[in-house]
């Protein structure tokens, strides 16, 4: 009987050991955790006081259109939307956009009870520092904003005389400007943030020399060479209208 009750005690203390030792190695564990959030969190203070920031607080990171309407065939384009703007922000240091499941399920539902195709935007919902970011996600109905062949702004122009003509520097301001006043009512009339125009094959060049070639007051302009959707593209083309 007295050996049993050694055996059960030292059977007890035993225990007792291995949940000390148990309990020293969860302490453990948590301390090394904490010492490398510490570390991450470190870093990345020192990234925001060098003004390292990856996104600042509302900044559109990426955006661009989905054209699905099956549910099955959304999930499949919102993916590769995904893997685009992962591309995309990669330029800039980050390794990984974080989109949730329920953000997804979310697009999907506005996705496929939109008629035609949807504008979708990532968009950054504080000021990020670490290279995985977090998104905020928006679907927005993909308007036409700018028929085939619409004339987007026109810009007159006086190209002086035979005996004095308008310089280049002159010239190349007036079409400056042009693309200027286009960008603005491009933007005003809802051109998403993240596309720009596309102003064609005629290059500024090519289209300076053109006008090197004439004299007197013409009317220069920007037309779509097909329709400006939301969420782009933006085709215009320079032309000499008169």
């Amino acid at each position: 009987e007295f050996n049993d009750r050694l055996e059960e005690e030292i059977r007890q203390r035993n225990l007792t050991v291995q949940e000390l030792q148990a309990a020293v190695d969860d302490l453990q564990r948590d301390v090394e955790r904490q010492a490398r959030d510490l570390a991450d969190l470190q870093q990345d203070y020192q990234r925001f006081e060098g003004g390292e920031v990856y996104f600042v607080k509302d900044q559109l990171i990426y955006s661009g259109a989905i054209h699905a309407q099956d549910p099955a065939a959304v999930r499949d384009e919102l993916a590769s939307f995904i893997a685009d703007a992962t591309v995309f922000v990669a330029r800039r240091g980050v390794e990984r956009i974080r989109v949730t499941p329920e953000q997804v399920n979310m697009l999907v539902d506005v996705i496929t009870q939109t008629p035609g195709s949807d504008l979708i935007r990532l968009i950054s919902p504080s000021n990020q520092i670490s290279s995985t970011i977090d998104v905020l996600v928006e679907a927005l109905e993909n308007n036409e904003l700018f028929g085939q062949g619409q004339l987007i702004v026109s810009h007159p122009v006086h190209l002086g005389t035979p005996e004095l003509p308008a310089s280049q520097d002159e010239i190349r301001a007036s079409i400056a400007q042009l693309k200027a006043e286009a960008l603005r009512k491009l933007r005003r009339a809802g051109l998403d943030d993240g596309q720009l125009p596309d102003f064609g094959p005629v290059t500024e060049e090519l289209f300076m020399n053109m006008l090197l070639r004439l004299t007197g007051p013409v009317t220069i302009g920007l037309v779509a060479t097909e329709p400006v959707l939301r969420a782009g593209p933006a085709n215009l083309e320079l032309l000499i209208l008169y």
